[in-house]
């Protein structure tokens, strides 16, 4: 939903209150604007929002909430006590801590799903050390060591954690402190420069070992037998493991074939790129996925992706 489609949205929402507990999912994606959330609305814009909501009357009572995209946001959060998933992506001067405060402070509902560019602190910490019920949360780009020198998420909260995305740019240690004592079964990695290791960016420590799935999303076009034997290593008990490359083609193939014996509990195998290059799709068949199953005795299905007729399939492939 655009910028524009997103404000109207939170507008009819805080003027027609009755439909807020109807609503279970938020999007909110204010990254890409060019002026901050704290900019005030201008007399023409706050006009147009009048006229479509078509009660002036009961509108004068309304103006404070529309003074900009922050009172907005906050007011439409505050009403939304059903609320279980929220994507709230801002700027990143908008994301302070004292903006979390102002959006998040006053909530009461208990997510499933949240994912955020806004700065873990002190605030934040608030926020989510009453999330009972969080199961997923995605922190690709703001975690700092704050949540960690201030102890924010103590042994006890976030209980129902399962599954978390971080990206190789925030510290290994934080993501640490974050997973441990927490019953994470699936993670996502964004590996978003080429290194010539992925363990540092992988390890966990000890919750690894509770792992069942494994994606790994990796802006480069090669990756060594060794970085995938690298993967087997940290999740020893990956069920389900996929990536995404910038390229796929017979070197990489190459080294997943070399490579995957590592795995001793993997079922599913997904790949996936932004472009695909082979020769013939029977030589792949029998040079490349034939053997994945006989190298990896737990592996049951194959996804595989193909370009047919300048567009990417999927294909499955079984164990016989």
């Amino acid at each position: 939903m655009s910028v524009e489609r997103t404000i109207n949205f939170l507008v009819s929402l805080c003027f027609y209150k009755r439909n807020a507990p109807y609503v279970w999912s938020l999007t909110i994606l204010f990254a890409t604007t060019f002026y901050p959330i704290t900019k005030p609305r201008s007399t023409l814009e706050t006009l147009k929002h009048m006229k479509r909501l078509g009660n002036p009357i009961k509108f004068i009572g309304f103006r404070n909430v529309l003074q900009n995209n922050m009172t907005l946001l906050a007011t439409a959060l505050k009403l939304l006590t059903n609320l279980q998933t929220l994507e709230l992506r801002l700027r990143a001067s908008d994301g302070r801590d004292e903006n979390v405060a102002h959006l998040l402070g006053q909530t009461t509902f208990q997510l499933r799903k949240f994912g955020t560019t806004m700065e873990f602190n002190s605030e934040m910490g608030r926020f989510l050390r009453n999330q009972n019920q969080l199961r997923e949360l995605q922190c690709s780009s703001s975690l700092t060591s704050a949540i960690l020198t201030k102890n924010l998420l103590p042994s006890g909260t976030l209980p129902k954690l399962s599954i978390i995305t971080w990206s190789s740019r925030l510290p290994m240690n934080v993501v640490r402190y974050i997973t441990s004592e927490r019953p994470i079964e699936k993670v996502t990695v964004l590996v978003e420069t080429e290194v010539p290791n992925l363990a540092p960016l992988l390890d966990i420590g000890p919750r690894s070992e509770s792992v069942k799935q494994v994606s790994l999303m990796i802006n480069s076009n090669n990756i060594t037998a060794e970085q995938v034997g690298e993967i087997a290593v940290q999740f020893p008990a990956a069920q389900e493991l996929g990536m995404k490359m910038r390229k796929l083609d017979e070197n990489f193939l190459t080294q997943i074939t070399a490579s995957i014996h590592h795995f001793k509990s993997l079922r599913r195998l997904i790949l996936s790129a932004n472009a695909v290059v082979f020769k013939r799709w029977e030589d792949l068949i029998q040079e490349h996925l034939a053997v994945c199953f006989e190298k990896c005795k737990t592996l049951s299905y194959l996804i595989f992706p193909v370009t047919e007729k300048d567009s990417i399939k999927f294909y499955v492939f079984r164990r016989r």
